[in-house]
């Protein structure tokens, strides 16, 4: 693998960071992974900073902006809103990265808590206008956003824990039925209320 570019050092690394952290993105065990020696690295990063920075504006574009894009497709918004929940609760693997890059946020990380409240904001901005297109009111939309976004990063937690019941990507799967019933208004009367 001698042809290896950035974005296949960032997706190995993206992996690895769900796997163990980000302690796990170190450059010799991904190296040894990848196949290919140090230089690999240097030749496209100055130090393991750039990786970690690179690392999660990948994981910005592909859990955020291309998800996003893909959603945009859709008419509905409660077709959208339903696309998303079947996306966000789709794989084990995913909610690992999602849990481990948020810890390494919380903890202040001046690399990644930049990347991760744009992403925070992004998404909850996005999930806002799909209840303010589904009728409901500015501010009650926004608490509906944050109560779905709320529900994700609790199932990002469990997976975390590895709490029972969400285990395989299967149970996950079966977990966006419950999210569903709870998170997508049916009728005027779900969204509207007191703003």
């Amino acid at each position: 693998m001698a042809d290896l570019s950035e974005r296949d050092w960032a997706r190995a690394a993206l992996v690895a960071w769900g796997r163990g952290g980000l302690p796990a993105v170190a450059v010799e065990p991904l190296a040894a992974e990848l196949g290919v020696t140090k230089g690999s690295f240097y030749w496209h990063f100055s130090n393991r900073a750039a990786l970690v920075l690179r690392t999660v504006e990948l994981w910005e574009r592909l859990a955020t902006d291309d998800v996003i894009a893909r959603l945009e497709t859709i008419d509905d918004p409660a077709d959208r809103l339903r696309a998303l929940f079947r996306e966000a609760w789709d794989r084990i693997d995913f909610l690992r990265a999602e849990a481990a890059i948020g810890a390494s946020a919380a903890t202040g990380d001046p690399v990644v808590r930049p990347v991760y409240e744009r992403v925070q904001s992004k998404r909850l901005d996005y999930v806002t206008r799909l209840y303010r297109e589904l009728g409901a009111p500015r501010a009650r939309a926004r608490r509906l956003a944050i109560a779905a976004y709320g529900a994700f990063l609790g199932s990002v937690q469990i997976v975390l824990l590895g709490a029972a019941g969400l285990r395989t990507d299967g149970e996950l799967r079966a977990q966006v039925r419950v999210f569903d019933e709870l998170l997508i208004p049916r009728g005027t009367d779900g969204v509207g209320g007191a703003g």
